[in-house]
């Protein structure tokens, strides 16, 4: 649609910055919260220790949130796949999401 393709244009188009402000800003307004949305995988996230609890917690999500974290996360490793060049290392990015 229209819009999608405006959108995607300002967001190629703006700073990383201003990109990852707006998301963060977005995740902390959702009500109910992404990760809080379900209480079982809320208990689930806070008590895991590795990738694979994370994975397992995730799946316990409602189909619209676990759709979302599961992309958000996907994109979150990319950016500490460069972290090399952009700083973001995976700590960088628990202290920012």
């Amino acid at each position: 649609s229209r819009s999608f393709e405006d959108a995607s244009q300002v967001v190629q188009s703006a700073e990383p910055s201003v990109v990852a402000s707006a998301l963060k800003l977005y995740l902390k307004e959702l009500k109910p919260a992404l990760l809080r949305c379900s209480s079982r995988a809320y208990a689930a996230f806070t008590a895991s220790q590795s990738p694979s609890k994370l994975r397992d917690a995730v799946k316990l999500l409602p189909p619209h949130a676990h759709s979302t974290t599961k992309h958000l996360f996907a994109h979150l490793r990319r950016v500490a796949d460069h972290s090399e060049e952009n700083k973001m290392t995976p700590g960088n990015l628990v202290v920012c999401f």
